[in-house]
């Protein structure tokens, strides 16, 4: 009960300690250039305590197999752009102010500076915070699937606008599956680096209306939900196999005597 109680700490800690530092600071520095210097900060951090065997995060690493990586290529497809058209038609039907004060901070600095920030420090921080601090602390609290679903709900509300609420909360259970599959924190990472690097040069792109509309759009949130939620069970299953082997072997002798009930 202890360890569950200082997890939770630890958790809600590093997330309050991000947003409180980067807001005090960002009255008196550029945002962009707090947030590069706090995402450095907190990737620092998180490979130190993962140094010193204290950042709770999984182990050891796990590679994929060859049919789990295309798998993993398909679902990122889908659910970037699942993300880009539920943020395209939200910001068609809805005023977002905070989207608006989003793309002015965006614009206050150079190029060079912004894509410094969303490609390389956004991508180490926001993971080595909400993957490999947050899910990592939560997953022997709460369990697989309520720590996967908290830190994408908590994710998604950290960016703060309508326009990415939702392509947040996918990208978070993306990133949250991969590291939970492979233990590989930088593998997380790299999906929110190219998830950044697509939004920047490809979500601009027109698409067909149908792609952008209301039925459209449920329609493709379902079908990609569906496939993160299908990943994820496969992926404790796997798990369940790897480290208990013998119950697994002694489920599939029983099932042929069970009616095929597991």
């Amino acid at each position: 009960m202890k360890q569950k109680v200082i997890n939770v700490a630890i958790a809600l800690g590093s997330i309050i300690a991000y947003l409180g530092v980067g807001y005090a600071i960002s009255g008196y520095i550029n945002p962009i250039y707090t947030m590069i210097g706090v995402n450095l900060v907190v990737c620092l951090a998180f490979f130190l305590m993962q140094k010193f065997g204290k950042s709770g995060t999984l182990s050891p690493q796990l590679k994929l197999m060859n049919t789990e990586v295309w798998q993993y290529v398909i679902l990122f497809i889908v659910m970037f752009l699942s993300g880009q058209f539920t943020g395209t038609y939200i910001l068609n039907q809805l005023s977002d102010n905070s989207f608006v004060s989003y793309q002015g901070t965006m614009n206050s600095v150079s190029p060079i500076f912004m894509a410094i920030l969303v490609l390389i420090f956004a991508p180490l921080g926001e993971e080595s915070l909400m993957r490999g601090i947050f899910f990592g602390r939560l997953l022997p609290v709460t369990g697989v699937w309520a720590a996967w679903i908290v830190q994408a709900v908590m994710f998604s509300i950290m960016h703060g606008t309508k326009v990415h609420i939702y392509g947040a909360f996918v990208m978070a259970l993306f990133c949250g599956l991969i590291y939970f599959r492979t233990h590989r924190i930088g593998l997380a990472m790299l999906s929110h680096c190219i998830y950044n690097l697509a939004s920047m040069y490809v979500g601009g792109m027109s698409v067909p209306d149908v792609l952008v509309s209301l039925p459209g759009v449920i329609i493709e949130d379902i079908l990609v939900m569906a496939f993160l939620i299908y990943m994820m069970r496969q992926t404790i299953k796997l798990k369940d196999l790897r480290e208990h082997p013998l119950k697994s072997i002694g489920k599939a002798v029983m099932r042929p005597w069970n009616g095929g009930a597991d």
